[in-house]
């Protein structure tokens, strides 16, 4: 017979919690790499015995502690809502894939976040959760990468969803993965009726593959993370455009455009959003050059949904790598990155882009063709420097010759918007 209150605790180990509900038995928290005594496995083994008041169960522990934990976990456990089981990246222990014991069954269970799994959503008790509301699945060990086809197969049989995180820490695939991609395309549509929010981190092929057989009406937020792919700048996303389209409640009215020393954002609004709706990630350590070629090649790709857009942003970390091209290079560049925002009549320029866009815009023999940006109106600018302000006044001068007035704003504190 359990008594309460019970309070176990481990103390300066692996990361572990579990939660019953009143009256409650705790088993606290520290982390690090260690592994567990015996007495933790032991008091940890005792808490899994009471499966019909365990609510909340999380393991952040190393792979072979984990392993002897999760045999423990067969049975119904008809009070858990979360579930949470995620080993830390190790050199000392190499993470490996682990398996739910078949038997295992929660009809509660609301949220499930699992790393490393063999298959994403096991054993076969698991296809009955029609409550399951959030999912999270996360691979950093390629051998255990599901392909596509069998990860869609599986996330079918929960049509509850309402947040969807897939995300991979590598973009190497493992062989099956590999040759399994194009015949993701031969399944049929799975529609997640309930889908809010969507996060997607690893290769842009595999996302392709994925984004072909998948239908989300009530889709609000998409954030993708993509990885490095070198040299290649034209980045093909036809299948993630027909996606975008086909959402109405994703709206793109204003844009953030960052370039980072070590990524390229571009982060989308709704005119009434707080948060972004939409956004993509793409890591890229590459010169300056190269990241405009890239978001170059991204904003074009996805060219047709930015014709609404009416506020661009530009951001720049300046400890990003100096442009090292010549004006004609940079020339086309600007011109292919501004291009898709026909639209656009209110641009925001911070500190570490004016250099660049003073040089850049001034009209003359070797400036921007006079129909880039035809709808301007307003050009926001964060400096003080003179010759940024009298490159920028020589544009709007330029715009209202053509008949096309722009007014000069200057930020009057630091522009981070």
């Amino acid at each position: 017979m359990l008594a309460f209150p019970l309070e176990v605790t481990c103390k300066w180990h692996a990361y572990w919690r579990i939660h019953l509900p009143f009256p409650s038995v705790l088993i606290n928290d520290h982390c690090s790499y260690s592994r567990i005594t015996a007495q933790e496995e032991e008091d940890l083994l005792f808490a899994l015995q009471h499966r019909d008041r365990l609510r909340v169960i999380r393991l952040e522990m190393q792979t072979p502690d984990l392993k002897r934990l999760i045999v423990a976990m067969s049975g119904e456990f008809p009070m858990l809502e979360c579930l949470m089981i995620v080993p830390p990246i190790s050199s000392t222990f190499p993470t490996t894939s682990f398996i739910l014991p078949a038997t295992f069954h929660a009809p509660r269970l609301r949220r499930l976040k699992l790393s490393n799994s063999a298959s994403p959503i096991v054993p076969p008790s698991l296809t009955s959760l029609t409550g399951l509301v959030k999912l999270s699945l996360v691979w950093d060990h390629p051998p255990t990468y599901p392909c596509p086809g069998t990860l869609l197969q599986r996330l079918s049989s929960v049509p509850s969803l309402e947040m969807l995180q897939i995300s991979f820490y590598s973009s190497v695939y493992n062989e099956e993965v590999e040759r399994q991609l194009p015949h993701a395309l031969t399944m049929t549509h799975v529609i997640f009726p309930n889908l809010r929010r969507f996060t997607f981190d690893g290769d842009r092929d595999y996302l392709e593959a994925f984004l072909t057989w998948i239908i989300t009406p009530l889709l609000e937020k998409l954030h993708i993370a993509f990885f490095y792919q070198h040299n290649d700048h034209t980045f093909p996303v036809p299948h993630l455009v027909k996606f975008l389209g086909t959402i109405e409640s994703l709206g793109f009215a204003n844009v953030k455009l960052k370039i980072c020393p070590w990524y390229i954002l571009v982060q989308v609004y709704h005119r009434r959003s707080v948060g972004g709706d939409f956004s993509l990630l793409h890591y890229d350590s590459g010169t300056f050059s190269q990241k405009m070629s890239t978001a170059g090649g991204i904003v074009n790709s996805l060219g047709t949904l930015f014709s609404t857009v009416e506020h661009l942003t530009l951001q720049r970390e300046t400890a990003s790598v100096s442009m090292g091209i010549g004006m004609e290079h940079s020339l086309t560049q600007w011109c292919k990155l501004l291009w898709p925002f026909g639209n656009v009549k209110t641009l925001l320029v911070d500190d570490g882009w004016t250099g660049e866009m003073s040089r850049f815009l001034p009209f003359g023999p070797r400036g921007p063709p006079m129909e880039l940006l035809p709808e301007l109106e307003e050009l926001v600018y964060c400096t003080h420097q003179d010759i940024v302000v009298k490159a920028f006044t020589k544009f709007t001068k330029a715009c209202r010759k053509a008949g096309r007035p722009v007014t000069l704003v200057r930020h009057q504190t630091s522009c981070g918007w």
